[in-house]
């Protein structure tokens, strides 16, 4: 499938997925509400095509952020020796606590009032 989703041996809904998602990432404008109905018409239901284009548009924006700001991309080795896991566990987000985000180590004195995490940070999390 890395060569031509078009002609890979995947479903008909994967292929109609593939292909919404392709013209929604180069001509947004032009996707209308026949073109979701097509993918649908092809077995995927709306939870999925809509999981589909959540993780379409936050890949476009971390794509466009590592380019903006040069991250770092770990070459295609590290990303291939990372793909069963990736195929096992999915794209799910772990949630974490603040704790977790911003952790107080007990045995330096110095984290405390002067390194604590954001107010806001255990609002949204």
């Amino acid at each position: 499938m890395q060569e031509d989703w078009r002609t890979a041996p995947v479903s008909d809904g994967i292929r109609a997925t593939l292909g919404f998602l392709e013209q929604l990432t180069l001509r947004p404008g032009d996707v209308t509400r026949s073109d979701a109905s097509a993918v649908l018409s092809a077995g995927v239901s709306e939870e999925a095509l809509a999981d589909a284009i959540h993780v379409a548009a936050l890949f476009s924006m971390i794509v466009r952020l590592a380019d903006s700001f040069d991250w770092y991309v770990p070459p295609a080795q590290q990303l291939d020796a990372r793909a069963p896991q990736m195929l096992e566990s999915g794209y799910a987000l772990q949630v974490l606590s603040a704790d977790e985000v911003y952790p107080v180590d007990a045995r330096d004195s110095s984290v405390g009032s002067s390194r604590r995490r954001p107010d806001s940070a255990s609002r949204h999390l």
